[in-house]
């Protein structure tokens, strides 16, 4: 995974004319691959992940922002990634308590105001209850400095043009852009299969 992730940057970095001014569709696909792969090799090696729909749908509240969350369970010593599964997905090694605990506070911190009316006219009821009682913890939610830096980059960027997906059936016949960039494909290949063979 490190070895694709460096051949992406590299090929985005260097802005190679030999493949990038061919292909359109390098071009495209390249953010989404770059994007998909990191988030893939800083996933945490746990099964489950929390839904920010699936949570603040369930707790009636509006979704906070992912690295506010993700900041505020890396200053409580807890470790957080994202899934390559669900750009809304958090995975941490937090207690299931700690990270509820968490959306709560967030709640009363930013959105309890805004919602007074609505709260007060909630039937009673769990959600009611767990919603105005005092979050167990205290939290500070500010960006961490290096979640901004490692955040810059987007691993998931959207589609690079409208209506983007499967298109209609290709024919057999090959466009010359397609012969251009196999070409290129080719010769680098031979080149390196050459030097290699010199080096022995």
């Amino acid at each position: 995974m490190d070895a694709a992730i460096d051949r992406l940057t590299k090929l985005y970095v260097e802005k190679d004319e030999g493949l990038l001014a061919l292909s359109s569709y390098l071009c495209s696909t390249h953010p989404i691959l770059l994007g998909l792969l990191t988030a893939m090799k800083e996933e945490l090696p746990i099964p489950f992940y929390y839904s920010f729909h699936g949570m603040t749908s369930t707790l009636k509240m509006t979704a906070p922002k992912y690295i506010e969350i993700a900041s505020a369970l890396r200053r409580a010593g807890y470790q957080t990634s994202q899934s390559h599964c669900d750009p809304l997905a958090l995975k941490t090694d937090a207690p299931g308590a700690v990270v509820f605990d968490m959306f709560r506070a967030y709640f009363q911190q930013f959105q309890k105001e805004a919602k007074k009316e609505w709260l007060e006219a909630l039937p009673d009821g769990f959600v009611k209850k767990w919603l105005t009682e005092p979050a167990s913890g205290r939290y500070d939610f500010t960006v961490l400095e290096e979640m901004k830096k490692e955040y810059e980059f987007a691993r998931f960027p959207g589609n690079p043009e409208p209506n983007w997906g499967p298109k209609a059936r290709g024919s057999l016949k090959r466009s010359k852009m397609d012969n251009e960039l196999w070409s290129v494909c080719w010769k680098r290949e031979a080149n390196k299969q050459g030097r290699k063979e010199d080096s022995n």
